[in-house]
Order: C-alpha cells, then sequence, then structure tokens
C-alpha cells in the first residue's frame, strides 16, 4: 500500500505520539487505526508490528526531533486481513 505523507500531515501531526503523529495521520486515511513507533506499525486490535521502510523511520526521528520535514509517501506492506 502507498502512504502519502502530506504537507497538511506534517502540520497537524503531533511528534512523539504514536497515534496523532504525521505518519499516523497519513496512514489511517488508508487503513484502519495504527499506533506508529520508531520503526513500526500497530494495528488496532492486533499484536502484529509491521516494519516501517527505512524512509519511514529516518521521517519520524527527524519530526519528533523538531527538524524541518517535508512530505513524502513510502510504500508498507500490511497483513492481508488490514488491507
Amino acid at each position: 500500500m502507498r502512504v502519502e505523507v502530506t504537507e497538511a500531515d506534517v502540520v497537524n501531526g503531533i511528534p512523539k505520539d504514536s497515534c496523532d503523529c504525521a505518519v499516523a495521520l497519513a496512514l489511517r486515511r488508508v487503513t484502519e487505526p495504527v499506533k506508529v513507533g520508531p520503526c513500526w506499525v500497530e494495528l488496532n486490535g492486533s499484536d502484529a508490528l509491521v516494519p516501517l521502510p527505512a524512509e519511514a523511520v529516518a521521517f519520524i526521528r527527524r519530526f519528533d526531533r523538531g527538524e524541518p520535514v517535508e512530505p513524502f509517501a513510502f510504500d508498507l506492506e500490511l497483513p492481508e486481513a488490514a488491507s
């Protein structure tokens, strides 16, 4: 699945907030509610942690430190039941 982190996600996202960071906002548009960790996604009601690609991990690190970030897109493979 393609996930687009928009300028609105960057502006409205809350750094260090697993449910409302920029990546979580973008993911909610394409799948069920999620929690986003520093390098994984946890789907609502699931114990499975889905690893994030390197570009998303780097974005989260910069976003959480308050560094400038730009909108970007990444591909994420979710388990069949979640997509």
